[in-house]
C-alpha cells in the first residue's frame, strides 16, 4: 500500500476530522513520508516564546506543540488538503495508519504557478 493509500485510508476513517476534510482528501497534496526531533519542538518553544506572529498565531504554535510533542522522532504521514478557500495540514501515523493531529488554515493553499 502506498503512502498516499495509507494517508487517504487514515483520513476518510478519522471522525474527528470535518467531514470537509474527509470529501477532499483525493485532492491531497505534499503528502510524503516525515518525521522531526526535539529540535523542532525547540524551535516551536522559541518561536511562542517569541510571539512575534502575534497571540493568534502563538496559540496555534502552542497548540502544534502539545499536538505533537509525543511524536518526536515517529514516522508519519504528512499531507495537505485544499478544500475552497482553506486548507488542512494532516499528520496520520504511519505503523496506526491513524490521524494524530491536524490544522485548519483560512486561506487557500499557496500552489506554484
Amino acid at each position: 500500500m502506498s503512502i498516499r493509500d495509507i494517508f487517504t485510508e487514515a483520513v476518510c476513517q478519522s471522525q474527528a476530522l470535518p467531514q470537509v476534510v474527509r470529501d477532499h482528501v483525493r485532492d491531497a497534496l505534499a503528502v510524503e513520508e516525515s518525521q522531526f526531533d526535539e529540535s523542532y519542538i525547540e524551535f516551536l518553544d522559541t518561536q511562542i516564546r517569541l510571539e512575534a506572529r502575534g497571540p493568534e498565531w502563538t496559540a496555534r504554535l502552542r497548540q502544534r506543540r502539545e499536538g505533537l510533542r509525543s511524536f518526536c522522532g515517529v514516522t508519519m504521514i504528512r499531507g495537505v488538503i485544499p478544500a475552497g478557500e482553506r486548507h488542512f495540514t494532516v499528520r496520520v501515523l504511519l505503523e496506526q495508519r491513524s490521524v494524530v493531529y491536524w490544522e485548519e488554515y483560512d486561506y487557500p493553499y499557496p500552489v506554484a504557478a
